[in-house]
Order: structure tokens, then C-alpha cells, then sequence
């Protein structure tokens, strides 16, 4: 009885689908070239639509700039930077991508995003309001070394609901070892005197610890210190493109 069913429910999908090709065929004959031209191009872009995934998150590189020359940057020495078009473009997909999706994430990246404050700003009043147009909701987040948080930057950031991620890598040695400026200084005692601007209008603090061969054995020391300044969490990655050998490994295992 249920195969006799399931034989019953498969011809009758056949017979929708078969109505449907019908229907199609029949619109195809009633067009000239150029509008099947027109078709066939709106029925290809529809059939990508249908078989990408949902897409709800995008870092946007806002440029590969930046006013700091970290070694171990994969980034370092190129000076590509987004236009607004191409930033707006990048956000028409998200959201054409993201379907039925309640929600989309945008997270500011570089480089250093916050070179360029003005483009940021315009990107999430634009976001913002499409998304609204649409039924959905927006989340913000922004990864920055931290050099040039302001007031301006601060009060941006409150108004779009998120919170700047600090790249510190520990103690000021620790830290210092790689990430310095253009000149050669250290960048460490710059950023730490941003905290108390930090603390004040954002509360969290959050570090993204970057670990190398040379600083992983500085490594729970740094984050020690970085709790006791008041950072309040830790995301801690490898510099997977480094010679780790094998006192390395035993450091990371200790």
C-alpha cells in the first residue's frame, strides 16, 4: 500500500513538472530573438541565485593599507584600497545572497579600516537602511590595530550597535617585536594609551593575540598582562606561515 502511494505522489510531481515545461515552451514560442536573448540571460542569473548557499557574513577589506609595518602581515607592502562603489556592490550581494536570512554580519577588516573612517560610516548607513527596506537585521564588528581610535571613531561605532577588536599581541617586548610603525617604533605604549578612551566608551575590550615562534613562549605572560590593563577577551591565532620547529611545538604545548 505505501509503495503503491509513493508510485501515486511520484506521477503526480512528474505531472506538475511536465504542466510547468508546458507552460515554459509555450512562453518560449510567443518570443522574439531578442527577448529570448533577454530569457535566456534572466534564467541563467536565476538558476546561480537558486544553487549558491546563503551567505549572512562578510569582511569587508576596506584597503590592504596600513599605518603599521607588522612583519608578519600577509598583507604587508600593498596599497589596494575599496572605492565606495565596490564596498556597496560587495553589500548588494550580501544581502541578495543572504535570501530569507533574518540577519546579515559586516565586519570591517584591513589593512587598517579605520584609515578610512568616512567610507566605514557610509557603508553602515547604507547597509543599514537596505537591509531595513528588506525585513532585515544588520550586525557590525570592526578589527583595528587601535592607533587611531578617536572620539569620532568611538561615537561611530555606538551608533551602529558593535565593538572594535584590538590586534595586541601581549607585553609591550611581546608586542613590540613585530608590531611597530613605518619608523621603526613600537606601537605598544601608543595603543595602550587608547584603553582608558576604549574603557570608557565601549566597556569590553577584546584582544586578537597573534603568536609567532619567537613570542609563543611570552605567550601566558602577555595575556596576563593584557587582562590586568583591563582587556576582558582573547582571541589567540598562530602565524601558520612560520618556521615552527620542533622547541616551538613543545612551547606551544607547555
Amino acid at each position: 500500500m505505501a509503495k503503491e502511494l509513493a508510485t501515486e505522489q511520484l506521477l503526480t510531481v512528474e505531472q506538475g513538472f511536465e504542466e510547468k515545461v508546458r507552460r515554459i515552451d509555450e512562453i518560449l514560442q510567443s518570443l522574439s530573438d531578442e527577448e529570448m536573448r533577454k530569457f535566456a540571460l534572466f534564467f541563467e542569473r536565476q538558476l546561480d541565485f537558486h544553487k549558491r548557499p546563503q551567505i549572512v557574513e562578510m569582511e569587508l577589506i576596506i584597503t590592504y593599507r596600513c599605518n603599521l609595518a607588522c612583519d608578519y602581515c600577509f598583507m604587508r607592502k600593498q596599497n589596494l584600497c575599496m572605492d565606495k562603489e565596490t564596498a556597496l556592490k560587495a553589500i548588494e550581494f550580501l544581502l541578495l545572497f543572504s535570501k530569507e536570512h533574518p540577519f546579515v554580519n559586516v565586519t570591517f577588516f584591513g589593512g587598517e579600516p579605520l584609515l578610512y573612517l568616512g567610507l566605514m560610516e557610509e557603508v553602515a548607513e547604507y547597509v543599514t537602511e537596505r537591509a531595513k527596506q528588506m525585513g532585515k537585521k544588520v550586525h557590525f564588528a570592526c578589527t583595528t590595530n587601535g592607533t587611531l581610535l578617536s572620539e569620532k571613531a568611538l561615537d561611530f561605532a555606538r551608533s551602529f550597535g558593535f565593538l572594535y577588536l584590538l590586534s595586541l599581541d601581549g607585553s609591550k617586548q611581546t608586542h613590540d617585536l613585530h608590531r611597530k610603525f613605518e619608523n621603526g617604533m613600537g606601537s605598544f605604549e601608543f595603543i595602550a594609551s587608547k584603553l582608558p578612551l576604549l574603557k570608557r566608551k565601549q566597556g569590553w575590550l577584546g584582544a586578537r593575540v597573534t603568536v609567532t615562534p619567537e613570542t609563543i613562549g611570552q605567550l601566558a605572560e602577555g595575556v596576563k598582562e593584557l587582562f590586568e590593563m583591563g582587556i576582558n577577551q582573547f582571541l589567540i591565532g598562530l602565524v601558520h606561515e612560520a618556521e615552527w620547529d620542533e622547541e616551538a611545538l613543545k612551547e606551544i604545548e607547555r
